[in-house]
């Protein structure tokens, strides 16, 4: 949008301002390069936001520096150094926030407001000492300190704003340490049963929920066999496995020990038990180094009326009870009418 502009400007007023009709049409040149940068995807954002910047800051404070200092009189300095101009220079600033880091940002903006003094003081210090300015210099030293006042405000604005960032993200990080199992990276018992006891109270009576509990078989010969190392591996393994064949919307987390929890919404009895043979097979076909092919043990419970987290959570307990009683490497469910065993292989 801005080459159009500045091309506009510039074929407009060419003839009136020697600076204007060179600067503008190389600002439109640099422009050119970041459009085609970015297109291309040879210039990153913030390159391209620094060029762009750098291009605005060159070509007005030059264009200022040129008409401040060429004016014939105090009069037509008047006119340079308008509310328009003070408010353009302090915009500069702004944009350079966006652009930088806050440190950066800082230096970028006083280097801008000094320019601009500097092309101020270039022709008013002159007209000062002369005794030809009079009550005006307190004006522009009114404006001088505006500008900075201005860079100062924006620099504790972008500060508190940084600060509450990294607040923000240092919350998200302990949120998620505090949820997330440290061996496998997966959500633990703490997330586990939080959404489970959410999804459990926001149920309807006609909501389906189910929720598919796992035991790892034998487990515990692979730990005194093998060492702890290779169960963590294990572990980590089976992990990935599960994520692997859940569904989007399922929530799969470590237990505790070997045990591993599915939380599936909108899921009925017969696509839970689905769910829970597809993860059966898949472990079923795992392997680890040194300990072999990998089973588990799965119970399956339904979400009922009167249940609470717990009590869906007992009889997904029961049922994988009876999985491991049956010889393991099985998936059962229990529902209200009684157990309904499905049998998926053997121990």
């Amino acid at each position: 949008m801005g080459i159009p502009i500045l091309l506009t400007v510039w074929w407009t007023h060419r003839a009136d301002d020697p600076f204007l009709a060179l600067a503008y049409p190389l600002s439109a040149a640099s422009q050119v390069v970041v459009v085609v940068g970015l297109l291309r995807g040879s210039m990153g954002v913030r390159t391209a936001e620094r060029v762009v910047l750098a291009g605005i800051v060159v070509t007005y404070l030059g264009g200022l520096g040129v008409g401040v200092v060429t004016a014939p009189d105090l009069a037509s300095v008047d006119e340079q150094l308008t509310l328009s101009a003070l408010l353009t220079v302090n915009l500069m600033p702004m944009l350079a926030y966006v652009t930088f880091d806050t440190a950066r940002a800082l230096q970028v903006s006083l280097a801008i407001v000094g320019a601009y003094i500097g092309i101020v003081g270039i022709r008013l210090v002159p007209e000062a000492l002369s005794g030809r300015l009079g009550g005006e210099a307190t004006d522009y030293l009114s404006q001088m300190i505006f500008l900075l006042a201005a860079v100062g405000l924006l620099h504790v604005i972008a500060q508190v704003k940084s600060q509450a960032a990294e607040a923000r993200l240092t919350a998200e990080a302990m949120e998620e340490l505090a949820n997330t199992d440290a061996l496998t990276g997966i959500a633990n018992r703490r997330q586990l049963h939080q959404v489970l006891e959410e999804w459990v109270g926001a149920a309807a009576a006609d909501t389906n929920l189910a929720v598919v509990l796992i035991d790892l078989d034998h487990f515990k010969r692979v730990n005194d066999r093998h060492g702890h190392e290779t169960g963590d591996a294990v572990l980590r393994r089976v992990a990935r496995t599960l994520v692997d064949v859940a569904r989007p919307g399922d929530l799969v987390g470590r237990w505790g020990g070997e045990e591993f929890l599915v939380i599936a919404p909108a899921t009925t009895k017969d696509e839970a038990v689905v769910l829970a043979e597809a993860c059966r097979v898949a472990l079923s076909a795992t392997t680890a180094p040194a300990v072999g092919r990998i089973t588990a043990s799965f119970g399956v419970a339904v979400h009922l009326d009167d249940d609470t987290a717990w009590t869906l959570l007992r009889r997904a307990d029961d049922a994988l009870y009876q999985a491991k009683a049956q010889g393991r490497d099985r998936v059962e469910i229990e529902v209200a009418e009684g157990r309904e065993l499905r049998t998926s292989g053997v121990a």
